[in-house]
This record gives structure tokens, C-alpha cells and sequence, in this order.
């Protein structure tokens, strides 16, 4: 017994020794830490600027690049590796044992911070960081401003303190307590925040204090941590009393209050913002849940110059700015802080949506934020997509329901709004920030524009995700809508809306017909199933009846007040449509009827009449612009270069009529002054020469079919065309706008006839074909010769020469081609030249236009066989 007594005893005062050292090294790493901030709490106390002191000290790791050097930041550091280290392994083995490598850290992190390890660990650091700052507090019991604590705790032998001249900053700390707690004494209490300072501060919060001693509370909770603050137990009921002052009707007490909740977000916890954004959505909830809530005026209006509609449009503003951060910081939080923040926001923004006489939080959101650029940023990533999705699921799709119900009513009423007069539209703006007394009012169409303005952006953006097109169809009290019918109704919008009209908001264009063009461009030139809603015969209709009011001449409002900006768009959309197969049928064909079958009502005519027609000069009324002729051709181009649709487009004869136009632009650029083109009068000489070679390029692009290169050579342009496909196929530049591809297919098509043979041989083609095989297996461009065999790859031919190698093969790939250059008999030549002397031979020949391309042929044939020795040898080709 007395051995374990013994026993005991030492292991007792060795873990007293132990817990002492450790107490040495809290006190001698907290003495350092003021040590290192004395120089900038007293220039900041010289200029009596306190506030960045404690701006300084919330954000210490940010702003000092020797955090994680300090002793105390080590000591806390090892302590928490010590017991939270194997708590985080076995968790983390844990999760890859099972399989789930989804989201595996916002879930470990949020177990780690509910485990009682993590609480005990937290309690243990608190009390001896207070043991230590009790020690400290005793040293400079004497000191009366935490400057000159700070000072003394740079010298250890001097006791007295230095610069009694600067003044106490006393408001900081808890003077007037009478505990004893190191946490309440002057020169300690602007680190930590004891339990009794906590009710301290929450009593002098409550409603029943005057204003001052509330304002005095709250300059006091802006010195802490957020972390300080909402760690604590006391929260729930600091909370509440923020809240309250939030609603005083004390502008002062509730901008400061606001300014408050904007601080404690900045802090980088999950936690904390969660807390933060959720408060103050449901301080804001209030104004539109009481039965005297905010309500219009009897005319439908709505005024600013009221205090309550003013401090709820400063939250509604806080509250926007901080629905733009939330996504940057997505990704630390835990799921189950994510979908509380966006349940709270979708709950807030669906209330009030039934009254149509009372202020929604949707309508004030719809006039900060127009076109919802919010939205816009939750939905990008796929984590905050899925949770906003299911919340609108949740709440019965009430928000979607009223969104599509806008739209629709203004898509039924876009021709009475297009009538609407320039001087209403341009006082739609937000009334300035700078002058917040100054009354503005907004009118029942400017209210009804804003909220269509909002919903059309955001349900467009839900429309481009298959997740967001879950909640279609939408069941309005009158009708079912699906997606289609969304679609095609947005399309008169398009039609019959002036454009240019800028509402709601300073700097930007928010034009209905702009705003709807630009969702159905995002949803036709996104991938998967969204484009598929497109290929309809309701919606293709819809799309080209302006085209087809243009060619019937008709006088509606439809066919005649189309711009070109909107018809280019058009052609746009028809592009990419035909730019897939999908797509390329619905034109050729409609939505029903098979493959190979002709049909006089199919997209294709209309789209093959107008462009004909626009070219030949020959449309009703104001002509259209060679870009939106250009357009329309592009639309054709991508039809006739497949087999199927240049059966069906050969009754136009669109290369007769696209070869005359380009002959047209030819003599107006070589014959000054410049003629007007057949499209549009009045062209620059840029403009024609980029005309000029759009027409050239669609020509070309005939040579994509057989048939389609016949139709090529019986306009004469065809060594016109290969001459531009060589000049761009040196420059490296891409086909089109919906072709990634490079010429290889068209050098390809080109000369399996003899006439493109003679035409590639004409131009230098076959030249640069011979010179990029011989400079990839022989050389550079100075000629450098290889000092040393190249490494033997694996492949059997190098990457580098089997580009070069293929595009030589493909155009001698064919009978006529060969013929043609092979019908002559071959000069004669030197048996025993190098490779490198025939290369310099065919090089020649190329330049001596009497030279026959027989020569080429057999020259190439040459060295294409000395080079496979010289490339089995080389390892980048073996035989």
C-alpha cells in the first residue's frame, strides 16, 4: 500500500509539473502576443482610432504574417493535433471504408464540431488562456490603459507604466464589475467575454433601456469575435434583443444594428452565417406577416418616403449583398447549413405572393435586383441546385407558380405594353441611394414590369438545369403550362417588344425582348435535353413566322416590325439547331414525319425561300442587312453540306444565287465609288470585303458532298474557294462558328475530282502538304539536320508526322486523283539523288507552272518511299 501511495503521489506531481510548464508557456506566449502589438495599438491610440485595433485584432491571421509563429498560436495548435487528431483519422478511415467520397469533409467537420471531445478541448483552452490572462492581470495590476499593458509586457524588469500622457479607451472594458475574474479587468476584457459580461450586455439591449444605453451595448459587442459571440450559451437570448433593436424605430439604433449583423457575417464560419442570415431574414419576415403589414397605395402604387417601407428596402439591400457572398462560401459549409439557409430564403421570398394589394419581399428584391443575378449565382453549383430545387418542391412550388403566372400575363399583354410611351419607361429607375428622404414613387406597370423583369431572369436560369426543369409542367388556376408553351409564348415578347427600352435600374438594359432572347439563346446553345424542347413543330413555327410574314408581304405587326438584331438572332438559333442531328431533321423533316420524306410545310423551304429572296434583293419593304443574310445562309450552309439536305435545298439553287452575290461584292470592291450590294445599300469598304468572304466560305462549304462539289465547279468559283481554304488553312483559323473541326474533310472531298485536284495544285496546296511532312521527319524550317537518332517509340508511327502523313495520304486517296497526276509521263531524274534533293526537286516543280502535276506525283511517290526507310529508322515509322 505504501508503494502505491508512493506511486501516486509522483504521478500526481508529475502531471502538476507537466500542467505547469504548460500554465509557463501559455503566460510566456500571451506576454509575446502583446508584445508584438504594441506598436500599432499606440499609433492607433495616438490617432484615436480604436476601431482598427479591433478590426486588427478579429482578423490577426489575415493581416500578420508571423501568426502561426507566436508560441501561444503553436501551443493551442499542438493541443488541438493532440486530441482532435485521431478523432479526425478514424473518421476520415471510417468514411472511405464505407464507400461515401461525396461531400465527406463538410460531413466530418460537422460531427468533429458536435462531439463532446471538441467541447471539452474548447472549455480546457479557455480556462487556462484565463489562467494565463489572470496572471498577467496581477503583474499589471497597476497599469491603467490597455496601451501601457501592453508597453510593460515588453519589459520585465520595468514595473511602472510608460506614456501616462495618451488617454484611456475605459468604454472597451468592464470597469465597473465588481468580479474578480481576470476577464472583467482593465487591459484583459477586450479579449474575452465572460458569462456575467454577456447578461451585462443582453440587460442593457432589451427594449425597456434608453436608446443610449443600447447604443452604448452595441459599440461594445462590435469589440468582440463573432466566434465570441455566438459560442456562447447566452446567444438565443442576444439574438432576440438584436432583433428587437433591428425593428426599433430608432434609425440610429437600427442602422447600427444592421451594421452589426453585416460584421458578424464577414466572420469565416459557416455556423456563424448561417446564424446571422437566418436573424435577419426573420427580423424582415416580420414586416410582411403582421396583418398591418406593408401595403400598396389604392392605386396600385408604391412610395419610398415611408420609415417603415425605407428600413425594410436598407435590410432588403443587406440582405441581397449578402445572398452574393453566400455562394463563395458554399463549399466550407455543412449540408445541413446550406438547406436551412435556402429553406429560410425560399420561405421569406414566397410570403405575400396571394395579396395583390400588400408589398411582397419578391417585389423589393425585384427592384434592388432586377434580372436576379442572386439566383444566378446559387444555382451555378450543383450542391446549392439540388437544395433549391427541393425547398421550391417543398413549398409546393408556390414561388414557380407565381413566377410563370407573371410571365404569362405579360407575354398575353406584350403588344398593349409595347405601346407603352419613352417618357414612362425612362422614369423607371431606382431612386438614388445618396438621398434616401427624397420620395419616389413606382406605378402599378412599373411594379408589374419589375416583377416580370425578376421572374423571367430567374425561371429562365432554372430552365437551363434538368433539375430546374423537374418542376415544369406548372398548374395556373386557368391552364397547365408546359415548357413549350413557356417557350413559344415568350416569343411574342420577342416579336412585338420595342427593343432598346431600359427599366427598373441605372446602367443596364433590361428590355423585355432582350432579356427573353438571351434565356432561349442560354437554353439553345446549352447541351442535353434542354435544346430537345426546341424540336417541336409548335415552337419551330412560332420561331420563322417572322420570315414567313417577310415572304407573304404581310402587313401585321409581326412581320413588320421584326429588326435585324432580332432576325439575326433567329438565324442564330436556327444554327445551332442545325448544327445537331437531332436538330437537322426537325428542319428537314418536322417533328413526325420520317427521314427521306418530302414535305412542302417543313422548315427547311421557308428558311431556303428567304435567303434566296435576300439575296436576290427580291424581299417586301426594308431590306435586311448582309449579317442578317448572312445568318440565314449559315442556317442553309449547315443543311446543304449533308447529303440529305442538299436534295432537298437543290431546287433553290442557292449556289447559283449565292455565287452571283459574290461576284456582286468582287466588282463593287475593285470599282470605286462603291456600288450598294443587292442586301442593304450604304456599306463601308469593310463591310464588303468581310462580305465577300462570308459569301466565298458558304460557297465552299458545298464542296462538304459530292453532289454539293459538282454544284461548286458549275459556278466557276471552285479554285476561288480552294484559294481561301488555303489561305486559312495556313493561318490555322476554325471553320465556323458551330465547326470545330479543321479542312481535312473538305482538302478531302475537294480532291477526289479531277478539276479540285488541278484547282489544289494550282493553288500551292499540295506544295504545303509535301513541305509539312518533310520539315516534321527531316527538319525545321532552317533546314537543321539530326545530329542523332530519335528514341524508338512504342506507337507505330510518331504523333508529330501522323497529321502531315495522313493529310498527303488523303488527298491521293482517290482514282481521280491519281490519274491526274499521273496521265503524264514523269521527267527524268537522278537515280541517285537524296531524299533531300528530291524534296528540293518537287519544290520546284510546284513553282514552274509549265511543269505537268505528274511530277509532283511521281516526285512524292519517291520520297514518300526513301522516307518510310528514314522513318523506320528514326522510330516514327515502322514498316
Amino acid at each position: 500500500m505504501a508503494a502505491l501511495d508512493v506511486k501516486g503521489s509522483l504521478a500526481r506531481l508529475g502531471s502538476r509539473k507537466v500542467s505547469d510548464i504548460e500554465h509557463n508557456r501559455l503566460v510566456l506566449g500571451l506576454r509575446q502576443l502583446l508584445a508584438s502589438l504594441e506598436s500599432a495599438v499606440r499609433e492607433s491610440a495616438n490617432d484615436g482610432q480604436l476601431p482598427i485595433v479591433e478590426d486588427m485584432l478579429a482578423n490577426l491571421e489575415a493581416t500578420d504574417e508571423h501568426f502561426h509563429s507566436y508560441d501561444l498560436v503553436r501551443t493551442v495548435r499542438t493541443k488541438i493535433d493532440e486530441k482532435l487528431g485521431p478523432l479526425i483519422e478514424s473518421e476520415l478511415e471510417r468514411q472511405v471504408f464505407e464507400g461515401d467520397g461525396h461531400d465527406v469533409m463538410p460531413l466530418i467537420t460537422e460531427q468533429l464540431l458536435a462531439s463532446p471531445e471538441y467541447a471539452e478541448l474548447g472549455e480546457n483552452i479557455l480556462e487556462a488562456v484565463k489562467s494565463a490572462a489572470d496572471v498577467l492581470s496581477q503583474e499589471y495590476s497597476g497599469v491603467s490603459s490597455p496601451e501601457s499593458a501592453i508597453a510593460s509586457a515588453t519589459s520585465l524588469t520595468d514595473s511602472q507604466p510608460r506614456h501616462r500622457g495618451h488617454p484611456s479607451y475605459t468604454y472597451m472594458f468592464d470597469d465597473d464589475s465588481s468580479d474578480t475574474s481576470t476577464l472583467n479587468q482593465t487591459g484583459t476584457g477586450f479579449m474575452f467575454l465572460s458569462a456575467n459580461r454577456f447578461r451585462s450586455i443582453s440587460s442593457s439591449l432589451s427594449s425597456t433601456q434608453p436608446s443610449e444605453v443600447r447604443l452604448d451595448a452595441l459599440h461594445t459587442l462590435g469589440h468582440y469575435a463573432p466566434s465570441d459571440l455566438l459560442a456562447s450559451e447566452f446567444w438565443p437570448d442576444l439574438k432576440k434583443v438584436l432583433k428587437e433593436a433591428l425593428a426599433d424605430s430608432d434609425d440610429l439604433l437600427s442602422g447600427q444594428s444592421l451594421r452589426l449583423h453585416s460584421k458578424l457575417f464577414n466572420a469565416s464560419s459557416g455556423h456563424i452565417a448561417k446564424e446571422i442570415y437566418t436573424s435577419l431574414v426573420d427580423h424582415l419576415s416580420g414586416f410582411f406577416t403582421e396583418p398591418s403589414g406593408l401595403r400598396l397605395r389604392s392605386d396600385g402604387s408604391l412610395s419610398t418616403a415611408d420609415d417603415s417601407m425605407a428600413r425594410v428596402l436598407t435590410g432588403m439591400r443587406l440582405l441581397n449583398d449578402l445572398m452574393h457572398e453566400i455562394p463563395n462560401y458554399w463549399v466550407r459549409y455543412a449540408n445541413r447549413f446550406t438547406e436551412e439557409i435556402v429553406s429560410s430564403t425560399i420561405s421569406f421570398l414566397s410570403l405575400a405572393l396571394d395579396d395583390p394589394h400588400r408589398v411582397s419581399p419578391f417585389l423589393l428584391l425585384a427592384l434592388i435586383d432586377p434580372i436576379a443575378l442572386w439566383f444566378k449565382k446559387w444555382m451555378h453549383p450543383n450542391y446549392g441546385r439540388a437544395d433549391i430545387v427541393e425547398c421550391l418542391k417543398k413549398e409546393k412550388n408556390r414561388l414557380v407558380v407565381f413566377g410563370v403566372r407573371i410571365c404569362m400575363d405579360f407575354f398575353l399583354q406584350s403588344r398593349q405594353a409595347s405601346s407603352m410611351k419613352e417618357e414612362e419607361t425612362d422614369r423607371m429607375k431606382t431612386p438614388e441611394v445618396d438621398d434616401p428622404s427624397a420620395e419616389y414613387v413606382y406605378s402599378s406597370e412599373d411594379l408589374n414590369y419589375a416583377y416580370f423583369i425578376s421572374s423571367i431572369s430567374w425561371i429562365g436560369r432554372l430552365l437551363i438545369y434538368a433539375n430546374g426543369r423537374e418542376l415544369f409542367p406548372v398548374q395556373l388556376p386557368d391552364c397547365r403550362v408546359t415548357i413549350t408553351d413557356f417557350l413559344v409564348a415568350s416569343l411574342k415578347t420577342v416579336f412585338t417588344y420595342n427593343p432598346g427600352a431600359s427599366r427598373i435600374g441605372v446602367g443596364g438594359s433590361y428590355d423585355a425582348a432582350v432579356l427573353v432572347r438571351q434565356m432561349l439563346k442560354r437554353m439553345a446553345y446549352s447541351r442535353g435535353e434542354c435544346k430537345e424542347h426546341f424540336l417541336t413543330d409548335e415552337f419551330i413555327e412560332a420561331l420563322i413566322s417572322p420570315l414567313h410574314h417577310r415572304l407573304s408581304a404581310s402587313d401585321s405587326v409581326m412581320g413588320r416590325d421584326v429588326c435585324d438584331e432580332t432576325l439575326v438572332w433567329i438565324g442564330d438559333i436556327m444554327a445551332v439547331l442545325a448544327s445537331s442531328q437531332s436538330g437537322r431533321k426537325q428542319l428537314l423533316y418536322g417533328e413526325k414525319n420520317p427521314r427521306w420524306t418530302k414535305t412542302k410545310f417543313a422548315p427547311v423551304h421557308t428558311l431556303s425561300q428567304f435567303a434566296q429572296r435576300a439575296l436576290d434583293g427580291s424581299l417586301s419593304g426594308t431590306m435586311p442587312s448582309e449579317q442578317v443574310v448572312s445568318s440565314f445562309v449559315f442556317v442553309c450552309r449547315q443543311l446543304y453540306n449533308t447529303c440529305e439536305g442538299l436534295v432537298i435545298l437543290y431546287p433553290y439553287e442557292l449556289h447559283m444565287h449565292v455565287a452571283v452575290a459574290w461576284r456582286e461584292a468582287v466588282s463593287a470592291v475593285n470599282s470605286p465609288p462603291l456600288s450598294p450590294l443587292s442586301p442593304g445599300s450604304g456599306s463601308s469598304s469593310t463591310d464588303i470585303f468581310k462580305w465577300e468572304d462570308t459569301l466565298v466560305d458558304n460557297l465552299l462549304n458545298f464542296a462538304g458532298t459530292p453532289k454539293g462539289l459538282l454544284l461548286l465547279q458549275q459556278t466557276g468559283t471552285l479554285n476561288h474557294c480552294v484559294e481561301y481554304m488555303y489561305q486559312r488553312y495556313t493561318k490555322k483559323l476554325q471553320v465556323s462558328k458551330c465547326e470545330k473541326f479543321g479542312y481535312g474533310f473538305m482538302v478531302t472531298m475537294v480532291a477526289s475530282t479531277a478539276p479540285g485536284m488541278v484547282a489544289l495544285y494550282e493553288t500551292g496546296f499540295l506544295c504545303l502538304l509535301v513541305h509539312d511532312l518533310w520539315m516534321v521527319t527531316e527538319g525545321s524550317d532552317f533546314d537543321d539536320r539530326l545530329i542523332s537518332a530519335r528514341h524508338d517509340p512504342m506507337d507505330p508511327i510518331h504523333r508529330a508526322g501522323h497529321k502531315a502523313l495522313v493529310n498527303l495520304l488523303n488527298v491521293l486517296s482517290s482514282f481521280p486523283a491519281l490519274y491526274e497526276v499521273i496521265h503524264e509521263p514523269p521527267v527524268s531524274r537522278n537515280v541517285l539523288s537524296s531524299p533531300r534533293s528530291l524534296a528540293h526537286d518537287v519544290m520546284a516543280t510546284t513553282t514552274d507552272t509549265s511543269s505537268w502535276p505528274s511530277t509532283i506525283f511521281v516526285s512524292c511517290l519517291t520520297v514518300f518511299l526513301q522516307l518510310s526507310l528514314r522513318l523506320s529508322v528514326m522510330g516514327l515509322f515502322r514498316i
